[in-house]
């Protein structure tokens, strides 16, 4: 007789269920974050981009290798930028305390 509590499929015993279904929601966890990861890295180019419209020379390439070539220039900038954190706290501090 079958019982009535379970809720796991008949050929799969509780612990393998448990583990399947933990591994599902940790795929849609996963899944979730990487849809809101992406979402944020397009808003932020979008905003890069109106402000500095020059960036559009560059043309993404199939590689990763291939990228770093390609954008070896902006990488650099931007690198330069986060290396100096007195000029980004002057940056910040200009923001907040713009009237």
């Amino acid at each position: 007789m079958a019982n009535a509590n379970k809720i796991y499929p008949e050929n799969e015993d509780k612990t393998a269920f448990l583990e399947r279904q933990k591994k599902l929601e940790n795929n849609r966890k996963k899944k979730k974050m990487k849809a809101i990861d992406t979402r944020r890295y397009i808003i932020i180019g979008k905003i890069v981009v109106r402000i500095f419209p020059e960036l559009l020379k560059y043309q993404p390439q199939r590689t990763e290798g291939k990228n770093a070539i390609e954008f070896a220039e902006f990488i650099k900038i931007v690198s330069l930028l986060e290396a100096d954190k007195d000029y980004i706290t002057q940056l910040k501090y200009k923001v907040k305390h713009k009237k």
